[in-house]
């Protein structure tokens, strides 16, 4: 896929009328809505009656367009180091246009392999971390549902639904599934899934609603810092064609950022079964940001229900790299006890590309994100595990760092190793030693290099003349930027010639 440019020539609106400081949502004249470009976008807003040249009026601001709807934007204000000023002097023309600003050609844009299309087999996944309680995360509301990975700030977000109106929290994690801040909702309910869509847009999507719509999509605005957001500061659009389910209704949502598009999958096909799902429609749907409409992409009855690959699906995430839609469910092919799948499937037909069956101790998997690049893959269940995150074992994205201590004549004793450059995740330890002896040994990661760390190995390794192999667990996997390596030799047997220990290690591509 291109990058898009958000940007078209010889755009100029004006504003139907005049709006205050604080003003989000501006209504241009009749029919200027359809001069612009896809949204998001930078605009210059402007008193053009005194000042011809935009550059020229003391109150010049820049605004950022993310939602369009006819005639009507939705804006970010004060954007580009200008400041939020009012625009309703009377009998002056105000107007918007798309020239060229610091940041006008600059677009959130994610990064994507190298060879286009291609995408890491889901068997290539291998499981790193593993939060098998939620006490971290503090009282839940309700219960743990859709994911979501902002790229721009290398975290996580899930959402904490409940079915009661006004109850209900979004709750970021880093990427090692500590929690970072809890933004309380009101307004909202049954919040089942959400998207991160650029900057600090994210799309929330409600199920199960006491009344029509039943299903609801908000386009927030939830600044970095934000530890609360109202439903009424948002946008929201009526999700009516996906029909009045229940609590068989939406389960995940992703956006496409080359189409302006938000895809959401239900969770059962219309007949609303609670067993293998081979009769009605198993839709998959899209929103357009632009007019809102709700509109079928495609049927998966056939190659996800009746051909036995998943009973339900519970979230999603779109790659706009391979056009594929990963779909994660917890019932799996065999019901509700799982084990749980995610299935990939081509946007464009709704074929299954990929599947695999995923970590048995999510005993219901209810949350999917990757990281753009499809490197790494996070995903949590509403019980058993909190939160789990793999990596991918293809070489086209293992960015592997080989660390390697060669030892002569090892005794007892410690070996100071080199300062971290970037965040690293441990992928194996693996050691020898020459003559028939043995050294046995662990490696830590020091914040100060005199100062006693944490060890990576959750059992000391022994280096024997054959090689040893990756042990199997890990005190911490995680070696963060600035730490010191250092190897800590605890014993040795005989009179070693030589020991070699090789730490490797992928850089994190967050």
């Amino acid at each position: 896929m291109g990058q898009q440019t958000y940007f078209k020539n010889f755009v100029k609106c004006t504003a139907s009328t005049g709006y205050d400081a604080s003003a989000t949502s501006v209504v241009l004249t009749t029919g200027h809505g359809a001069r612009c470009p896809k949204v998001p976008f930078n605009m210059v807003w402007w008193n053009s009656t005194d000042y011809p040249d935009p550059a020229d009026d003391p109150n010049v601001e820049v605004v950022k367009v993310v939602v369009r709807s006819t005639d009507t934007l939705t804006v970010i204000r004060a954007q580009e180091g200008t400041t939020a000023s009012t625009k309703n002097t009377s009998a002056k023309t105000y107007l918007m246009t798309q020239s060229v600003t610091a940041q006008s050609m600059l677009h959130e844009t994610v990064v994507t392999p190298a060879d286009p299309r291609k995408v890491p087999a889901l068997s290539t996944y291998a499981q790193q971390l593993e939060t098998t309680s939620y006490a971290g995360y503090g009282t839940l509301d309700g219960a743990l549902s859709g994911f979501t990975y902002n790229a721009l700030r290398d975290t996580v977000i899930f959402t904490d639904q409940s079915s009661t109106a006004n109850i209900g929290q979004l709750k970021e994690l880093d990427a090692n599934g500590a929690l970072i801040r809890t933004i309380d909702l009101t307004s909202f309910q049954d919040v089942e899934a959400l998207a991160w869509m650029y900057g600090t847009m994210y799309a929330l999507i409600e199920e199960n609603m006491t009344a029509s719509p039943y299903s609801r999509v908000t386009i927030c605005n939830i600044a970095d810092g934000a530890t609360s957001f109202d439903q009424a500061s948002g946008t929201a659009y009526d999700a009516a064609p996906l029909g009045d389910l229940n609590n068989f209704s939406v389960e995940g949502i992703s956006y496409d950022a080359d189409r302006n598009l938000l895809y959401m999958i239900m969770e059962k096909s219309t007949t609303q079964g609670a067993t293998q799902q081979t009769t009605g429609i198993w839709q998959v749907w899209s929103m357009d940001l632009v007019d809102g409409a709700v509109r079928p992409v495609c049927d998966i009855l056939q190659s996800v229900g009746v051909a036995n690959v998943a009973w339900d699906l519970s979230d999603c995430y779109f790659d706009r790299n391979s056009q594929r839609l990963y779909m994660l469910s917890h019932e799996g092919t065999t019901g509700a006890t799982g084990p749980g799948k995610i299935v990939a499937i081509d946007i464009a037909t709704g074929k299954v590309v990929d599947s695999a069956t995923i970590d048995s101790t999510l005993t219901q998997a209810e949350a999917i994100a990757f990281t753009p690049d499809m490197k790494f893959m996070f995903i949590a269940g509403e019980t058993g595990v909190a939160f789990s995150r793999y990596m991918t074992t293809a070489a086209a994205y293992a960015n592997t760092v080989v660390f390697t201590w060669s030892v002569t004549s090892p005794a007892t004793g410690g070996i100071l190793g080199p300062k971290l450059p970037s965040n690293y995740i441990v992928q194996k330890v693996e050691s020898y030693v020459a003559a028939a002896t043995s050294a046995t040994f662990n490696i830590e990661h020091r914040a100060t290099p005199g100062s006693a760390g944490t060890n990576i190995l959750s059992s000391d390794q022994v280096a024997v003349t054959t090689g040893t192999a990756t042990p199997t667990t890990w005190t911490d996997m995680n070696l963060d930027a600035g730490n010191w390596l250092y190897l800590d030799i605890s014993a040795t047997s005989g009179t070693p010639g030589q020991l070699v220990v090789t730490l490797t290690c992928s850089k994190m591509g967050f």
